[in-house]
């Protein structure tokens, strides 16, 4: 079986869970037996594909480029062409969209695609009118043969919104990349709660912590750290500064090494998203025995199940009696890190992929 996965996830994302896993996808095909794995990535900007070529160099096709120079709206044109082309030569029999832009293939060629999350359909009323990411989703997914969830609720939401046979829709959960790295411990030495991930946007909700934080009554060398996201912005400033935490805020970025302390170390991951299609954080976060408060919102109690404290995403009081509880560091704290541990050695990628790999097989008869 041949399997051929394409580029636009690579073009978009330096780092982040979409090119992930096809990243984890893509390299369990490449130690599967019996399975001939390419990605073309064309011209990209991310850091774990070009990990990936350098690992298989000669089944990973593209060029990282300066992210300065990584412009969307000319590289993706330009790597269409170009990917059509070598599709023609490799004539794959499986081909695994990376997003939902689907560049032409072979008539022979059956095609997959993963479905994330579909907060664009569900809540239309936070997105301009001009986003096109529903509109790409519908195209694409008239076109493809088979699809792969990441959560038993987003394939319960995909089947509500989209006529498409049950049978060619599979549920794979992700798998845990920090599972095997081992951590760097944190510069800083105070307590911390943790953030991890994009801070922008409705859905990551991410001014409910800091209000909770500010009205926490926290000892004031306790802090609030944000991880993987962009320096912060002067309107965020601004907010901090209203909100009298400019002081205990603090942003950090790095590698998964650096990432693996700061879960390691943390009084808790924060995780206050009103809505996702899995949410690989908390999982992240339990492997290394990391407490999690999390929102209630789907998927996050299919995911995490009784291994967390949740709360209400839209009340400030719920998240902060959730903060409360963690500093008080009882017994239940330790069942929180036992049972999390136990719940992320669920999602491994050996698990997940394999899952997607038969999945193919099916597809192509074999």
């Amino acid at each position: 079986m041949k399997v051929l996965f394409d580029y636009p996830a690579f073009v978009m994302q330096p780092f982040g869970g979409v090119s992930r896993v096809i990243y984890e996808t893509a390299r369990h095909g490449m130690l599967r037996e019996k399975t001939e794995c390419s990605v073309w990535a064309g011209l990209h900007q991310n850091y774990a594909i070009e990990s990936l070529s350098n690992e298989f160099p000669g089944s990973v096709h593209g060029k990282r480029i300066v992210e300065k120079f990584a412009k969307q709206r000319l590289l993706m044109p330009l790597n269409s062409q170009l990917f059509t082309g070598y599709a023609s030569r490799y004539q794959p029999d499986i081909c695994h969209y990376s997003f939902f832009m689907t560049p032409r293939v072979p008539a022979r060629t059956k095609t997959v695609i993963t479905v994330h999350d579909l907060i664009n359909e569900l809540f239309p009323q936070h997105y301009s009118k001009h986003d096109k990411q529903a509109e790409y989703r519908r195209r694409a997914l008239q076109k493809v043969d088979g699809v792969v969830c990441v959560s038993e609720h987003t394939k319960n939401d995909f089947l509500k919104l989209y006529d498409f046979d049950d049978e060619k829709v599979i549920i794979a959960y992700n798998g845990n990349s920090l599972s095997q790295i081992k951590p760097i411990p944190p510069r800083l030495k105070d307590p911390y709660f943790l953030y991890v991930g994009s801070r922008n946007g409705w859905r990551k909700n991410f001014d409910i912590l800091c209000r909770s934080f500010s009205a926490g009554g926290f000892p004031m060398h306790y802090k609030l750290v944000c991880f993987g996201d962009k320096p912060f912005s002067e309107a965020e400033k601004s907010r901090f500064q209203q909100l009298k935490i400019e002081d205990r805020i603090l942003s950090f970025s790095g590698n998964d090494e650096e990432l693996a302390g700061y879960y390691s170390n943390a009084l808790a991951l924060v995780y206050p998203s009103r809505y996702e299609g899995f949410g690989l954080p908390p999982i992240e976060a339990m492997g290394f025995g990391c407490p999690v408060i999390a929102s209630d919102a789907p998927p996050m109690p299919e995911i995490i199940q009784n291994n967390g404290l949740f709360f209400d995403p839209e009340s400030c009081d719920t998240l902060t009696s959730c903060m409360k509880k963690i500093t008080k560091n009882s017994e239940e704290n330790n069942e929180l890190r036992l049972g999390g541990m136990k719940r992320a050695a669920v999602f491994n990628w050996y698990k997940s992929c394999e899952k997607v790999f038969t999945f193919y097989e099916k597809l192509i008869g074999m």
